[in-house]
């Protein structure tokens, strides 16, 4: 299984940075974003400057069943981002581990000035770590 993901890392690193292009013109922001992002530093270069994630601001994701891998992909994805401003993700039902990850990310991020979180059903506990990730950070929560 290693050897199959090395093979196919090397084939996407070996195209030509407009055909890497042509294919994030077909992925949406969020699999761009959470999927292909910190894959390699090479890649990452690469998504560093497509035309199309340098103005990538806002992030909406709207109305999804966010289970605790797809909130810790989007976690990473925004732990070190410095393009997003804006992430909304109301009405998601994000699990409570999946409210760990986020907390943890916006210990990190400083970017991320919007976080919608309206319309989740986050416990007490989570509500908490997410009040002290955000003590020293200028992030709006719309809860």
């Amino acid at each position: 299984m290693v050897f199959m993901d090395k093979q196919i890392s090397a084939c996407i690193l070996s195209l030509p940075t407009e055909l890497v292009y042509m294919i994030l013109d077909n992925l949406d922001d969020f699999t761009i974003l959470c999927s292909i992002r910190n894959v390699c530093t090479q890649l990452d270069h690469i998504i560093d400057t497509y035309p199309r994630y340098q103005t990538l601001t806002t992030l909406k994701f709207r109305s999804k069943h966010i289970g605790a891998l797809e909130a810790q992909h989007l976690a990473n994805a925004v732990r070190n981002n410095h393009i997003l401003v804006t992430l909304d993700v109301d009405y998601n039902s994000i699990e409570d581990n999946g409210a760990d990850y986020i907390a943890d990310a916006l210990r990190n991020n400083t970017t991320l000035t919007t976080l919608n979180l309206h319309g989740h059903p986050i416990a007490s506990l989570q509500t908490q770590q997410l009040a002290d990730a955000l003590r020293n950070n200028t992030v709006r929560v719309i809860l």
